[in-house]
C-alpha cells in the first residue's frame, strides 16, 4: 500500500484517486484473500504455509466472530525431518480451537493422528466436498503453494 501511494504521489495522482483505487483493489494472489460467495465467506491463504504462519492463521481465525467456522488445511512442504512433528502440532492446535469442522489434506496431514476429516489427496477432498457441500460457513483455506488449494473454490462456491 505504501509503495502504491508513493508511486501515485510521484505521478501527481490526487489523494482522493489514490484512496479510491486502494479501496477498489482486490488481491488475486492467493494470499489472505477474503472471498464472499453465495454460500460462504472464505479466507484464502493458499500461497504459502509453514508452522508459524499456520499457527497465526488458525489463532486469528479462531478469534473471528462467525456462526460456523471451517478450516481446510493443506500440507506444509519443505519441513524435512520435522515434517511429521510439525503437521501433528498443527492438527493438535486446530482440534483444540473452536472450529465446527476441520479438514486436513495431503500426505503429511494424512499421517497425523486425529478424529477429524483427513484426505490423502486434493482429489479425495474435492470428492468429499461435492458429496457434502459447505453452506453458510466462514472458511479458512491454508496450505503450501504446491497443494494449490485455491482449486477448491469452484467446489465450495
Amino acid at each position: 500500500i505504501a509503495a502504491a501511494v508513493t508511486i501515485g504521489e510521484y505521478f501527481k495522482v490526487s489523494d482522493h484517486e489514490i484512496k479510491e483505487a486502494l479501496e477498489k483493489y482486490t488481491p488475486k494472489n492467493n494470499r489472505s484473500q477474503i472471498i464472499e460467495t453465495i454460500n460462504n465467506k472464505i479466507i484464502l491463504d493458499a500461497y504459502n504455509a509453514n508452522p508459524s504462519s499456520m499457527i497465526v492463521a488458525l489463532e486469528n481465525f479462531d478469534s473471528v466472530k462467525a456462526e460456523s467456522k471451517v478450516v481446510i488445511l493443506g500440507d506444509m512442504f519443505e519441513l524435512g525431518e520435522e515434517s511429521s512433528k510439525e503437521h501433528q502440532a498443527i492438527i493438535d492446535l486446530a482440534t483444540s480451537l473452536s472450529f465446527d469442522k476441520k479438514l486436513f489434506v495431503g500426505e503429511n496431514f494424512n499421517l497425523g493422528k486425529t478424529n477429524e476429516l483427513q484426505f490423502k489427496s486434493y482429489e479425495d477432498l474435492e470428492e468429499y466436498l461435492k458429496k457434502n457441500p459447505l453452506k453458510n460457513h466462514s472458511i479458512l483455506i491454508k496450505g503450501s503453494r504446491g497443494m494449490a488449494l485455491e482449486r477448491i473454490l469452484d467446489v465450495i462456491n
